[in-house]
């Protein structure tokens, strides 16, 4: 890389407004995955957690993308967790329920990242 490190709040919407969200994300998956898959290997049982997009709970095919991953690579679905950003499913044009029910019905954890600093936050509830 040109640039060296890049923080999430730099690349990540570039990759959503050219369409490569969903690239990364796979890439992302696939990473956490097999170093579960490692880690299990050598007897640790650790979850971990992957931020994703908004934008990749409008694909109806991230929980089977998802699902065979796992099972590639023989690892229990509890020990991913997804994370989304409070005020990116504030501001999500679909309803992104059905696809967080199917990756709940897989076993994956799914949690809110930044909570707090959107709707929920003291502020706007006030």
């Amino acid at each position: 890389p040109q640039r060296g490190w890049l923080p999430p709040s730099e690349f990540v919407p570039f990759a959503e407004s050219t369409g490569r969200i969903r690239q990364v994300t796979q890439w992302m998956l696939e990473q956490a995955i097999e170093t579960l898959a490692a880690w299990q290997a050598e007897g640790r049982e650790l979850m971990i957690a992957v931020n994703i997009s908004t934008l990749d709970l409008q694909d109806g095919l991230l929980p089977a993308r998802i699902e065979a991953l796992l099972q590639r690579a023989a690892v229990p679905a509890h020990l991913l967790q997804l994370e989304l950003t409070e005020t990116g499913l504030m501001a999500s044009t679909q309803d992104p329920i059905h696809v967080m029910h199917s990756l709940h019905r897989l076993g994956v954890r799914l949690a809110i990242d930044d909570f707090g600093t959107g709707q929920s936050s003291l502020a706007y509830l006030q």
